[in-house]
């Protein structure tokens, strides 16, 4: 580990694959976990966001879930790019990064 991003808050979208092996997402979170950052995890499955999260943190990562059906569109409204709901902890610093990423169209 780097350490590159050590201490900083990021928030990944779209965080958890919905099948098999690994997404965009998924890599995206345990890079910026790996990196030292404490990890936002953005998903409209809590199941596979604290199945995530449970492996970050067995890394040795911090990871907190954000989870609901309607995550994506409370993303997507006009306003701040995220609900109050979906903040990190309290104890955590103010987001220092952001990587959005979404599956296949319908």
């Amino acid at each position: 580990m780097a350490d590159r991003l050590k201490g900083k808050v990021a928030v990944v979208t779209g965080a958890a694959p919905r099948g098999e092996g690994v997404g965009n997402g998924m890599a995206t979170a345990i890079l910026f976990a790996r990196e030292g950052a404490k990890v936002v995890l953005v998903n409209r499955s809590a199941e596979r966001a604290e199945k995530l999260a449970n492996q970050i943190k067995d890394e040795g990562g911090e990871a907190s879930v954000f989870a609901a059906a309607t995550a994506v569109a409370m993303l997507q409204r006009p306003g701040p790019p995220m609900p109050s709901t979906a903040r990190p902890p309290d104890r955590w610093s103010r987001v220092r990064a952001m990587s959005a990423n979404r599956s296949g169209l319908r």
